[in-house]
């Protein structure tokens, strides 16, 4: 009755849930490009993510002094 390792996302399935409906509707469309929505915005998430990271390491070598103590101790 239930098989559930059915991928839900398929065209055959989606094809049955919206049978004799309006495919042209916003739920549809949604359904039929998950998979690709997730990748693109996976693909956003980790561009940004080096990018901050690249800058926030750059910004830290680019401070002359940065990350030392300003008056080194003697002993």
């Amino acid at each position: 009755m239930f098989h559930p390792k059915q991928d839900i996302f398929s065209q055959s399935w989606l094809d049955v849930i919206f049978e004799g409906r309006n495919k042209q509707y916003g739920a549809y469309v949604l359904r039929k490009d998950a998979s690709k929505n997730a990748s693109v915005a996976l693909f956003v998430c980790l561009h940004r993510i080096c990018h901050c990271t690249s800058c926030s390491i750059n910004q830290k070598q680019a401070v002359p002094g940065h990350g030392q103590p300003r008056h080194p101790r003697s002993f």
